[in-house]
């Protein structure tokens, strides 16, 4: 009985764990003028609609409040279950010759009734923008 009970508990977890949502590309390295684009898809691997918030990190994972916006202009997307979401994000590179960024979604709410989630998820992928003119090792931005 008690390994009974073991076992489907593990089968609750595994489960909880398999469902999820994904990013795409995971890493990419972009050589840019002024302006640099990268296009990022979300998917929704729930069975249930959930809400998530895009942001953009430094490489020490600190918000970066200037110097980028989404190319639809709103930083939150619901999304139903099995869906995905294509999103572009715009970086301003005047006066940069480089920049590290982490481009992260984040779950922020479940179900129809938009709950608090218990747990969280947040992927993030990586960019790498370098502006013509700057050399390759940059200032580490």
């Amino acid at each position: 009985m008690r390994a009974g009970l073991i076992g489907f508990v593990l089968a609750l977890g595994i489960g909880s764990l398999a469902q999820a949502h994904s990013q795409e590309p995971g890493y990419r390295e972009v050589f840019a003028g002024e302006f640099a684009t990268q296009t990022y898809t979300l998917k929704n691997a729930y069975e249930f609609p959930a809400v998530y918030r895009i942001e953009v990190l430094t490489k020490d994972h600190e918000p970066v409040e200037k110097g980028w916006k989404l190319s639809e202009g709103q930083r939150l997307y619901r999304l139903e279950p099995g869906s995905e979401r294509r999103f572009t994000v715009l970086i301003n590179m005047v006066g940069e010759t480089e920049k590290k960024l982490l481009i992260c979604t984040t779950l922020e709410a479940i179900g129809y009734e938009e709950s608090t989630p218990g747990n969280i998820s947040r992927i993030c992928s990586r960019l790498r923008v370098i502006s013509p003119g700057g050399d390759a090792a940059g200032d580490g931005h």
